[in-house]
């Protein structure tokens, strides 16, 4: 499976997730994103990217005493952001998502964690 198709098949497992991309080395590599999907522009892009990078190399550290981290993510007044590690499926790169309130945060964490088992 490509990135792209990859993006396109998580971003729809549920009607909240509006975008999906991946990101490798503070890098866009692939995106998938439902009509009117608000994005960021180039330089808060980058920024974005950057911050994740940083942010999934953090939670790396602790793995000796949590083992291998599966996901972080950030809530903002309008929208949430969910950060899938794919390293512990074999893959480079940091799946982000996109995801609009209110939603069930088992019933994506679920979904998603079993699309990437499934298909990676």
């Amino acid at each position: 499976m490509n990135n792209f198709e990859l993006c396109r098949g998580v971003c729809n497992l549920h009607g909240k997730i509006m975008g999906v991309g991946i990101i490798e080395r503070a890098k866009l590599v692939a995106l998938y994103a439902q009509p009117g999907t608000p994005m960021p522009n180039e330089e808060e892009f980058e920024k974005l990217f950057f911050q994740t990078e940083v942010i999934a190399s953090m939670t790396k550290t602790n793995v000796s005493l949590f083992g291998e981290p599966k996901f972080f993510n950030l809530s903002f007044d309008n929208v949430d952001l969910y950060f899938f590690l794919l390293s512990r499926y074999g893959r480079k790169g940091i799946l982000a998502l996109q995801i609009m309130q209110l939603y069930d945060h088992e019933e994506i964490v679920s979904k998603v964690g079993g699309y990437l088992e499934q298909n990676l």
